[in-house]
């Protein structure tokens, strides 16, 4: 898209949404100034990514040599500094592209894991200064990882500059949050919202005895709602955003994306006006940022979260990334049950991803895993109901005979259904359970379903990302409750990474360099799969077999087939899926190199997949 189409884009957009206000043209030519003047004040070393990734290396996200790390700093490296000296790890691993979590300057106390930002322009003082951070991304480019940190738009913390000139009364800043006098306007909405943290942080608003007033918090107490329809929230939030770009951010999380903007009547999420501010956001970098992707954390229903890429026409394009949080818990409920049908005819429901989009594919993050993604609004088929949900609860939690699991729950919504689940990988995996048994069989059995969810979210479609610690296995932290201050109970699957010359089990020690040098030889083969390349469209298949997740990545090049048998028995694939799928044959497996002939059938071992091409 060319400089003047953009500048149309934004103005045509922003005159939608706020050209009904006086003095809008004055305010739409302060827009482009702060444009102009971050293009101009844009180091060069960007200015050179920029063209780069704007003359030859458009895709560079879609590519299948793109593998990202999320840590919080302190836990994996200790500061800035220390993520520089952990730059070799990361290279070993095969990492692209780094997540540094709460890079900014959150509130002190609770701040929500640092996700209630008091200074946009200002470090994390724990890890350092905003120098620090520049001297950081500039190294990390040099070494072709590209840093993401957290953008947190849709509220700041109640600590920030202009929350307290609200809180003292100031009209200017009171209109950038959502104040209510009377609660009778507030229940009016509280009727058709949802409650995101139902037991640590119930309904939607606080009550400030300062103010005598509510004050719109989805999340916590301290997290004050922006009010976007005020266009100088807008207008901050852009200057702060591209400050950030121009320190060298090559990709920003845009956290509760789902939220932006609020409207009565409505559950205020997914709103038209959220998807325009999206495009917004997304036109301005394209002008004043072009090496710089946008990602959408929108934990939303799974029929939504493709939408939050752009129209499939490529005509509104918002985020170039999005969390498929439908397709990571989707793996867990099938892990749980051993059935893949659920996931299987959600994922076909979808529609497909945009040209020059990406998924991020993932299996944990430093949120828990949340249920919500299997129901749907719609009454699909596939839905999953309050049973459902209270089954994979408990058994996560462990409660159900059988589970190899070791998790927590997280959160009851105010209809009884059950939010999400807690835990890391290998504890809700089983290996934690079957380490502490010494069952070598059992431990075998946990890695393998370890190696299977990889093996899927590296091949289906988009950008794997692995959480701090799954890379060696780590375990739950059960002295997360030590931590100073404690936010919730999130905190037990972010544990710290810890010095392996510590760790005295032998065993334990081995099966943290198995599962680790497993990772990094899948993303070496990873890079050589040109049909892992995130446009080459992923088709769902039906395995014929319900415990078997098929699907495949085709395109004129040839084809890329992902088997994964789900259940804790040996199953079958008939012969008949061959036919039926026009699949060809011979295909070689990707890891061994083994010839598969399928017209013949196949067994696959429990919690086996295999990657085969044409």
């Amino acid at each position: 898209m060319n400089y003047k189409k953009n500048k149309d884009v934004i103005s045509n957009i922003l005159r939608d949404l706020y050209g009904h206000l006086p003095e809008f043209d004055l305010w739409l030519l302060k827009i482009f100034k702060i444009i102009d003047a971050s293009i101009d004040q844009r180091p060069a070393y960007l200015l050179d990514l920029d063209n780069i990734r704007k003359s030859y290396n458009q895709d560079w996200y879609l590519k299948p040599d793109m593998m990202a790390y999320m840590c919080y700093v302190d836990r994996f490296a200790g500061d800035f500094s220390g993520i520089n000296k952990k730059i070799p790890y990361l290279k070993e691993l095969g990492v692209t592209y780094l997540h540094l979590l709460s890079a900014l300057k959150p509130r002190k106390g609770h701040n929500d894991g640092g996700f209630a930002v008091a200074d946009y322009y200002a470090t994390n003082p724990k890890y350092g200064s905003m120098d620090d951070l520049e001297k950081l991304t500039r190294t990390l480019k040099e070494n072709e990882i590209s840093p993401c940190i957290d953008f947190v738009f849709n509220h700041t913390a109640m600590d920030h500059k202009w929350a307290q000139k609200a809180m003292a009364g100031d009209p200017y800043y009171r209109d950038f949050y959502y104040f209510f006098d009377d609660e009778a306007t507030t229940k009016e909405y509280e009727n058709t919202l949802n409650e995101v943290l139902p037991e640590t942080s119930p309904g939607n608003f606080t009550y400030f005895e300062e103010t005598k007033s509510w004050v719109w918090t989805t999340f916590y107490y301290y997290q004050w709602d922006l009010n976007y329809k005020n266009p100088n929230v807008f207008l901050e939030m852009l200057k702060a955003i591209l400050s950030l770009a121009n320190k060298g951010i090559q990709v920003f999380r845009l956290d509760a994306t789902a939220y932006l903007w609020k409207k009565k009547g409505t559950n205020c999420l997914n709103l038209p006006e959220t998807h325009k501010l999206l495009q917004v956001f997304r036109a301005v970098m394209s002008l004043a940022a072009p090496a710089v992707c946008l990602k959408a954390e929108a934990i939303v229903g799974a029929r939504y979260i493709s939408k939050y890429l752009g129209d499939t026409a490529g005509k509104k394009p918002e985020c170039q990334l999005s969390y498929h949080n439908a397709l990571m818990a989707a793996l867990w409920d099938s892990l749980a049950t051993g059935d893949v049908l659920r996931m299987s005819a959600m994922l076909k429901s979808l529609p497909q991803k945009p040209l020059g989009t990406s998924w991020i594919t993932y299996l944990r993050c430093h949120d828990d895993i949340g249920w919500g993604a299997l129901t749907d609004d719609e009454g699909a088929s596939w839905a999953a109901n309050k049973d459902d949900l209270k089954k994979l609860n408990d058994f996560y939690e462990g409660q159900t005979e059988g589970s190899f699991a070791r998790g927590q729950a997280f959160q009851i919504s105010r209809k009884d259904a059950f939010h999400g689940t807690n835990g890391t990988l290998a504890s809700l995996a089983g290996l934690e359970k079957a380490m502490e048994c010494g069952n070598e069989a059992d431990i075998n059995t946990a890695i393998s379903r370890i190696m299977m969810l990889y093996k899927i979210i590296f091949a289906f479609g988009g950008i794997p990302l692995i959480f701090m610690g799954e890379e060696i296995g780590l375990f739950n932290d059960y002295d997360y409750n030590k931590l100073d201050p404690v936010t919730d109970d999130r905190w037990l699957h972010r544990p710290a990474l810890p010095d392996n010359n510590q760790v005295e089990n032998v065993k334990l020690k081995n099966t943290r360099r198995q599962i680790f040098s497993d990772i990094r030889e899948m993303t070496q083969l990873r890079k050589k799969q040109p049909l892992l390349h995130a446009d080459v469209p992923t088709l769902i298949l039906d395995s014929g077999n319900s415990h078997i997740f098929a699907f495949v990545r085709k395109c004129p090049e040839g084809l890329f087939l992902v088997l994964a048998n789900f259940s804790p028995e040996s199953q079958k694939l008939s012969s008949e899926f061959i036919t039926k799928n026009e699949l060809s044959i011979p295909l070689i497996e990707q890891f061994t190199g083994a010839r598969y002939d399928l017209s013949q059938g196949l067994a696959l071992a429990p919690y086996h997949c295999i990657w085969l091409k044409a």
